[in-house]
């Protein structure tokens, strides 16, 4: 239990750190195609919560193009983003979905092997095949 503690506290340290940074990059973007009065950037609450909504990969491409909309009739402090606004995205979307998902794995399959695998069990019999190849 500590461990999937410290992967919660990890995560909503990623969570935390986005979310201001959304909100320093995007408050002014206040419509959109996803964008609405009550999914936006305009308090870190709400940031937060766009955070949760994109961590579930719901139309994360489509709130970035949102975002990223620099065309000539946009209408800045409403719907005109910055072109750089994929990086943000990037590396939120690996962060949080390919690195923390795959953490949290990792801590289910280490308490599984300690407490539920027999003491005969392929795993630790590859480990020993493993660490005899390695001498």
């Amino acid at each position: 239990m500590p461990s999937v503690i410290n992967a919660f506290a990890l995560l909503a340290l990623v969570y935390f750190i986005f979310s201001v940074l959304g909100v320093f990059f995007f408050k002014d973007i206040t419509s959109g195609e996803q964008i609405d009065d009550y999914m936006n950037f305009t308090t870190f609450s709400y940031s937060l919560v766009m955070m949760l909504r994109l961590s579930t990969g719901e139309d994360w491409p489509v709130v970035m193009f949102d975002c990223m909309n620099t065309d000539e009739n946009c209408i800045p402090g409403v719907n005109c983003g910055t072109i750089w606004a994929f990086v943000f995205y990037i590396i939120f979307v690996v962060i949080q979905q390919y690195i923390m998902v795959n953490l949290f794995i990792l801590i289910i399959l280490q308490q599984f092997d300690l407490y539920y695998l027999p003491t005969d069990n392929v795993l630790d019999r590859f480990k020993e095949d493993v660490t005899k190849f390695k001498l």
